[in-house]
């Protein structure tokens, strides 16, 4: 999965909602959706992997399993028409329309091998040609196939025929594995969209008491600090803790801004009271000096 598409997506979404790349809101939603999206790409990865690990492990334990009893079956099937019959009959007894089967002998000349191989593709027909075959279960790229193989020494009463090769196409599987992978992409881009919108709107909820103190703060003014507060004190209920004590301390603060305020008033009433009977008689000595003077002009 690529990580950037969700996360362009969140910012495209959170500029549509014309949120300011600088704000808390868009950060904290931004991270968000980085972790959602981390974390969900893990796990997505994790399922595909654990998928694709569960599909091989079931096809390599058939194989297993086949290679584990097909010399009990060749040894009842020998018993009553020679090891070649016994080969054919215990070949087409386990052979499937997924499962081929062919046996070589010491010389690694082709001695039998199940009918499904004739209706098989070049590319699977071509897997007998093969000299080196892991004996543990294994997946091969083949000419655009996936297939399991696996090759075993095969005896008969302490003989040696040769060897057992067993393959098994898994392609199809894995085909309708990789169409799911795709699904589980696209389930996971879409919940990343849905978180995107979900988180964006707790987180801007979550805001409101913040936005509420902003808006309270820039409307007061010296008339509401007059009034100690009767317009302008902030009231949150369900609010977090952590704004609770804000819109607390704001209260305080504006309190404190109150009080200091009517001490200014306080400070300059008195001040202009002690001042007016001073001003008062430089006044009329003022007046006095100025009817002397028009007085002098005059005479």
């Amino acid at each position: 999965m690529k990580l950037n598409r969700p996360i362009r997506a969140a910012i495209h979404y959170l500029v549509g909602k014309r949120i300011s790349p600088s704000s808390l809101q868009f950060r904290l939603t931004l991270e968000l959706v980085t972790l959602s999206t981390v974390g969900l790409s893990i796990v997505a990865v994790w399922a595909g992997w654990q998928m694709e690990q569960n599909l091989v492990a079931a096809h390599k334990q058939t194989l297993e399993y086949i290679a584990m009893r097909f010399p009990e079956q060749l040894e009842f099937y020998s018993e009553s028409g020679g090891s070649k019959t016994g080969l054919e009959r215990t070949i087409n007894r386990v052979s499937t329309p997924g499962i081929g089967v062919w046996v070589k002998d010491t010389d690694g000349r082709l001695v039998a091998y199940s009918p499904n191989l004739d209706s098989a593709s070049d590319a699977i027909r071509n897997v007998t040609d093969l000299t080196e075959v892991p004996k543990k279960p294994m997946i091969v790229r083949f000419d655009n196939r996936d297939i399991v193989l696996c090759g075993s020494p095969l005896t008969l009463k302490g003989k040696s025929l040769g060897k057992l090769y067993l393959y098994q196409d898994i392609t199809a599987d894995r085909q309708k594995l990789s169409a799911g992978l795709w699904h589980l992409l696209l389930v996971s881009c879409l919940t990343i969209m849905l978180l995107i919108v979900a988180i964006s709107r707790r987180i801007r909820k979550a805001m409101q008491p913040l936005q509420q103190m902003s808006q309270i703060a820039s409307a007061v003014s010296a008339d509401d600090l007059v009034d100690n507060l009767n317009g302008a004190k902030l009231q949150l209920h369900r609010a977090p803790d952590e704004i609770l004590g804000l819109a607390q301390a704001f209260n305080e603060m504006l309190f404190r801004l109150s009080g200091a305020w009517e001490q200014q008033r306080q400070f300059v009433g008195n001040v202009s009271h002690e001042l007016r009977t001073p001003l008062t008689v430089v006044v009329g000595y003022l007046q006095s000096l100025l009817r002397r003077g028009d007085i002098a002009v005059a005479s």
